[in-house]
């Protein structure tokens, strides 16, 4: 019976060599697996409250030779908006976004706060000097956030916007920054 061979010299080298950098790759994934992960929260600015309105007093003096008295101030408010204060912040598409024309087009926003009886969200949209009301939302679609589709049928540089409404007042009380698109023919 013939004595098992040896593998030539250098075998063993070239099997380090071989498998060497793999087993630093898996021994590098698997610290990196167990490094603990780190967030980072980036919290929204917090909205400042709306001013309230309100008329200043008008002092009056009643003065006589010995004495000046003045009454004090009274104050009369103005009616005020029932919005909380709040943003509307358009998510999506980003601005300067392309899209051909006869494509839909999905608009996101969000609100922070639920809409009350009477509030809605009204869809604008201005291209080529032209604004009109694209339609009306009044809860929210997808999630807690707002959506709405419209399938541009006219080329050119287009403006979209969100109002929050109140239908008893019939004006805009919250509006959002105006975001910008590129209808391509």
């Amino acid at each position: 019976m013939a004595a098992p061979s040896l593998p030539p010299s250098g075998y063993w080298q070239r099997i380090v060599y071989i498998l060497m950098p793999l087993l630093l790759l898996l021994l590098f994934l698997g610290l990196i697996n167990l490094w603990p992960a780190t967030e980072t929260a980036v919290s929204p600015p917090t909205p400042a409250p709306p001013p309230t309105l309100t008329t200043p007093p008008t002092p009056t003096t009643v003065a006589t030779a010995e004495t000046a008295v003045s009454p004090p101030p009274t104050a009369t408010s103005q009616p005020v908006s029932t919005l909380p204060p709040g943003d509307i912040t358009l998510l999506g598409p980003p601005a300067g976004s392309t899209f051909p024309v006869n494509t839909p087009i999905t608009l996101f926003w969000q609100w922070p706060h639920p809409l009350t009886e009477g509030q809605q969200f009204n869809v604008y949209w201005q291209q080529d000097g032209q604004t009109r009301l694209l339609g009306q939302l009044d809860e929210p679609n997808f999630g807690n956030l707002y959506q709405f589709q419209t399938t541009p049928t006219t080329a050119g540089n287009t403006v979209w916007w969100v109002t929050l409404e109140i239908s008893t007042i019939k004006s805009a009380q919250v509006e959002s920054l105006q975001r910008s698109l590129s209808i391509l023919p």
